[in-house]
């Protein structure tokens, strides 16, 4: 029954709406027994509809999404001295105060790679139920009619943007005719060629537009992003999402202005024009960003139109293995169901009345099926009923509530070339690792508060009970 419990809390079936339905629902009738009542009794259930917050605005809100191209959280603060007293990261001034102003969660997973991640954001679907494990190639991972999240909010008045990385396939205009957004630019594949050479896709309500441009990737999206706003009726509230490249690879050195606490010495001491080791580089890109997240948000907010602003930023998958740092070391790195290639910062930053709370969040966050629920959350809009994910608004004003009381992902798991499907699940303390779902005796369990980086496995010795648990709920989840 504990068991039950667990999967029904993990995979997040409301109360009201019955069990999910989808392609890996097949958990059986035992779970679908439990009562509306035995559930709401454990404190696992989710409600998916807007908070009934007494302090809440009546204006609905602007939404920022903000996604960090390759972001583990040893790459930036509050996370990284809490991993290492001596960690390196990049001036990130602008994250920085999003931290001051607002939440940043302790634990938040997304997926190994980015594509995944970005599924959960749009559609508040795993990838193993939205059938997309690992980076999107050409085909669609979406259709017209699919319920998204520019689309639910569209719904309830918002006008959405997207600019950046697309990365979910389909054609050129997908954002737009699959997506649901209003507005999109950017470079929709997954990574680009040249942060200086590239080409530039525009797609709207009206059609679709293509020029190469020799803009820095990174501040093109700021561009775009600024110029949609400026064409915005004031009194619709509007989504817009910076879906930034970097600090994926290619790793080019960002224009200096954008990088004015990182000199080009500390960065290519021969100066051939390239960076002379992976870290610095991702760090000059990171900084980079921020510098231009910092201009976003200063002309936002002259377009904000009195409304209030919540902004929400998050990595879409854990740091490249070249440029990690501890406690994560390879091969746990992007592209891995191990800490260092899941594990990701999440802000999320706002006034008073929307986000209470100052400081670290202590309970459990998906960065994409829990990001989805919780800006449907903040603009009054609700989920699908098979939608996976919970709002963290509980968060937002408390930061020892847990919304979530365990932690699933699922995808591609690569280890020395090696693909295979994988999923794991969390606790507060332990996890459970599944490398490959096809192998159903080989998993791993892990003490995450004594080992960080799942070095020694507890199945090794004499495991915990909690590790027998965790893996009959991740089962039951499958």
């Amino acid at each position: 029954m504990r068991a039950a419990l667990f999967a029904l809390s993990l995979l997040c079936w409301a109360c009201d709406d019955g069990p999910a339905s989808g392609p890996h629902d097949d958990a059986g009738g035992t779970d679908q027994a439990l009562s509306d009542r035995s559930l709401a009794d454990t404190g696992l259930a989710a409600d998916r509809g807007p908070s009934a917050d007494a302090g809440a605005p009546t204006a609905a809100p602007n939404l920022v999404l903000v996604v960090l191209d390759d972001v583990g959280p040893e790459a930036v603060e509050p996370w990284a001295s809490r991993f290492a007293a001596d960690a390196i990261v990049a001036p990130t001034p602008t994250l920085d105060g999003l931290a001051a102003q607002g939440v940043a969660f302790e634990t938040a997973w997304a997926t190994p790679t980015c594509s995944p991640t970005r599924i959960g954001l749009h559609t508040g679907a795993y990838p193993s139920h939205a059938g997309v494990l690992g980076p999107a190639a050409r085909a669609s991972t979406l259709t017209p009619d699919q319920p998204t999240l520019p689309k639910l909010l569209a719904a309830v008045g918002y006008r959405t943007g997207l600019f950046g990385k697309w990365h979910l396939g389909g054609a050129a205009g997908a954002p737009v005719t699959e997506g649901g957004w209003h507005a999109y630019a950017g470079q929709p594949d997954g990574a680009l060629a040249d942060y200086f050479a590239w080409e530039r896709t525009e797609a709207h309500e009206g059609g679709l537009d293509s020029a190469p441009t020799t803009l820095y990737a990174t501040t093109a999206v700021v561009d775009d992003a600024l110029a949609w706003l400026a064409t915005q009726p004031a009194e619709q509230p509007w989504l817009v999402m910076l879906a930034f490249n970097a600090p994926h690879t290619p790793l080019h050195l960002p224009p200096a202005a954008l990088r004015p606490l990182l000199p080009d010495a500390a960065l290519d001491a021969d100066g051939d024009g390239a960076c002379d080791a992976d870290g610095p580089c991702v760090r000059a890109m990171l900084h980079a960003l921020d510098t231009e997240l910092g201009r976003f948000l200063a002309g936002a907010d002259g377009l904000a139109h009195g409304r209030p602003t919540v902004v929400v930023a998050l990595g879409d998958n854990g740091t490249v293995a070249s440029a990690q740092q501890p406690p994560f070391a390879r091969p746990h790195a992007k592209g891995t169901l191990f800490e260092g290639g899941v594990r990701v910062p999440l802000w999320i930053s706002g006034p008073p009345a929307l986000v209470p709370a100052r400081g670290v969040a202590t309970g459990l966050a998906h960065a994409g099926v829990d990001v989805f629920a919780t800006l449907l959350d903040l603009g009054g809009a609700t989920a699908p009923a098979d939608a996976r994910g919970i709002s963290l608004r509980p968060a937002l004003a408390d930061l020892a509530a847990e919304p979530r009381a365990l932690l699933y992902t699922d995808g591609d798991h690569t280890v020395r070339m090696v693909t295979t499907e994988g999923a794991a699940l969390r606790d507060g303390i332990h996890k459970v690792l599944w490398p490959d779902v096809s192998q159903p005796d080989a998993w791993q369990c892990f003490d995450l508060a004594a080992d960080p980086d799942e070095r020694s496995d507890l199945r090794a010795g004499e495991p915990p009970t909690a590790c027998a648990e965790l893996m009959e709920a991740l089962r039951s989840a499958r």
